[in-house]
């Protein structure tokens, strides 16, 4: 009973995580959901994205313990670790902040692109039963 409950956890905890990826790379991206929409603007959106995946999904804690538990392989560990590396490191201006200011930076379009292409290298690899998290 306890390895079925670690697997199931494991696996829902992989969905939320391919998920916020998916999130944390549309930021920009027009979202056709009327409730994301309608309730925040692209810098709020990240503001949230960015802390669920650090806070509720990573839980602050470093890669290292994912994959010693074999939640995140080394491999894909690789693919996003620049990505998540990036993303950590980014500071937007506190004094310009707002939809202008994280749709025109350039160190965030990159870092969006860059999550884009670690996005699909994952696609690349993961099984198909997991894609439908990250698309």
């Amino acid at each position: 009973m306890v390895f079925y409950q670690y697997q199931n956890g494991k696996k829902i905890w992989r969905q939320k995580w391919l998920k916020s990826i998916s999130d944390l790379t549309s930021i920009g991206i027009p979202i056709e959901s009327e409730i994301i929409t309608n309730h925040f603007s692209d810098h709020q959106l990240f503001v949230n994205l960015a802390n669920c995946y650090f806070d509720n999904i990573l839980f602050g804690i470093d890669y290292n313990f994912f994959i010693t538990r074999k939640f995140v392989s080394q491999e894909e560990y690789i693919i996003v670790s620049n990505w998540h590396r990036e993303l950590d490191n980014y500071i937007y201006s506190l004094n310009n902040f707002g939809d202008v200011y994280i749709l025109n930076d350039n160190i965030w379009i990159q870092i969006i692109q860059n999550g884009i292409l670690a996005k699909q290298k994952l696609l690349s690899i993961l099984p198909d039963f997991e894609k439908q998290f990250l698309n």
